[in-house]
């Protein structure tokens, strides 16, 4: 009887995805939820980058102090427009925290001159194929008084991995009325 509660108890365990622990952290006027265990190797007024410990996925935004006060709306368009011009299209209309957002992901090679991982350098032994594309979502959005750029990648074939993680990043984001320089975690 005990082994049979034992399996199906570790079955369900085992099945659970992997979550990490996160906390809230503020960014000049905005703030979401972070890894706890990703280093920021850099972080200037105004921006973030939050890297994987192995270096395989990161978090990086710049937000920009709007004066005068801009429509959203008309914004988060110039913005589009911006990017656009460069041939990135297929944006697409989302809503981030009340104000207008757009998300663009795209999958693209990865750096095949990278140092692989165990895994990958033991596959590329056995003559097996690695995948190293690369998916990066792209999102940005104006409140009126700032406007924000945020960039989540990893590899894609993590994307069971760190998927979740960076929805919740995007799900917890926050705008606040004063902006606050630099980095730093959420006083609790």
């Amino acid at each position: 009887m005990f082994g049979g509660l034992f399996f199906a108890l570790s079955a369900t365990l085992l099945s659970q995805p992997y979550v990490e622990k996160l906390e809230r952290i503020e960014v000049s006027a905005v703030s979401f939820l972070r890894p706890v265990d990703w280093v920021m190797p850099e972080a200037r007024e105004g921006a973030a980058r939050f890297d994987t410990p192995e270096g395989d996925a990161y978090i990086d935004i710049k937000i920009v102090e709007l004066d005068p006060f801009e429509s959203p709306h008309t914004c988060l368009a110039a913005m589009i427009q911006a990017v656009t011009s460069i041939d990135v299209k297929g944006w697409q209309s989302i809503t981030i925290h009340k104000y207008p957002a757009a998300r663009y992901v795209e999958t693209k090679p990865g750096d095949t001159t990278s140092i692989p991982s165990a895994e990958e350098a033991e596959r590329l032994a056995k003559g097996q194929t690695v995948d190293m594309r690369v998916t990066e979502i792209n999102i940005m959005g104006c409140n009126g008084a700032r406007k924000w750029f945020l960039v989540m990648s990893a590899k894609t074939r993590d994307a069971s991995k760190y998927g979740p993680i960076f929805r919740r990043v995007m799900e917890s984001f926050q705008y606040h009325v004063q902006a606050k320089s630099g980095a730093k975690p959420r006083a609790k």
